[in-house]
């Protein structure tokens, strides 16, 4: 039986040796990561020497420290393009940094498209009626040239000025370029007119779009009943204007309704 259990103790005997064998290996590998990482970094992380010659450490003063710099070709920067200056002018919150994106452009030699012009005259439109217009005049120099939402941006800069005058040259433009009258030029006109020292211009200018078959929505027909409102000798036009409504389209708002009911009120001095 001595024998036999003599090699059984033989093979228990290295079990009392792993744990002393794994803390030896632990430290080792430890000790290895350690150095090769230290060269590693050393390797990686050199003092500029073309630049700036690097004095030893001890002619260092204390407060200074030794400065690494990355010695390589420098990163170009990236050109921006016609995409780019667009989403700058969409990012702007003002008309002001939007216009000015827009006329950076020619210093990136860059030609101005028609998205962007389109863009910058609806942020004008809520600012300067000015640089709408000197948008509109500089519109040629632009890719396809101006379309009917440019000049519905230009006619709304009027509108909301007052300018009626500029409103109907902006108008012979668009006879000019060829551009057919929408629902949403008409409307921008039409109020422009409205705010002229004689409101009959508006009923003029309605005709006129009436004959060139332009199709109007309820938004028209209430810009124009608008200058029925500010004239009291209208008041009879505004009558037939809200049965060309019932004809055409059929829908009544209550702008309409209030127009037609002032400028009964005002021609006969009621209230």
């Amino acid at each position: 039986m001595t024998d036999m259990q003599h090699p059984r103790q033989l093979r228990s005997m290295p079990g009392c040796l792993i744990p002393l064998l794994t803390v030896l290996v632990v430290n080792l590998v430890q000790r290895c990561v350690r150095q090769r990482g230290l060269a590693f970094t050393q390797a990686l992380v050199k003092p500029r020497s073309t630049s700036r010659v690097v004095r030893s450490q001890a002619d260092l003063n204390p407060s200074e420290e030794q400065t690494y710099s990355w010695d390589g070709p420098k990163p170009r920067k990236k050109r921006l393009g016609l995409n780019d200056v667009t989403r700058l002018m969409q990012k702007s919150f003002t008309w002001q940094g939007s216009l000015a994106h827009f006329a950076s452009m020619p210093d990136m030699d860059l030609k101005p498209d028609l998205l962007s012009l389109n863009l910058a005259l609806m942020y004008c439109k809520h600012g300067s009626w000015e640089a709408s217009l000197q948008l509109l005049t500089d519109s040629p120099n632009v890719n396809l040239g101006p379309d009917v939402i440019t000049f519905g941006a230009a006619l709304d800069s009027c509108q909301n000025a007052g300018r009626w005058s500029e409103a109907l040259a902006i108008l012979r433009e668009m006879c000019t370029w060829s551009v057919q009258h929408n629902a949403y030029t008409a409307s921008s006109a039409l109020s422009a007119c409205a705010t002229s020292p004689t409101p009959e211009l508006a009923v003029h200018l309605f005709n006129d779009l009436q004959a060139q078959r332009v199709e109007f929505n309820v938004k028209s027909y209430t810009s124009a009943m608008a200058a029925c409102h500010l004239d009291s000798t209208l008041w009879r036009w505004s009558l037939d204007l809200l049965g060309k409504i019932k004809s055409d389209s059929g829908d009544v708002d209550a702008g309409t309704i209030n127009g037609v009911i002032g400028a009964i009120r005002n021609s006969f001095s009621w209230g």
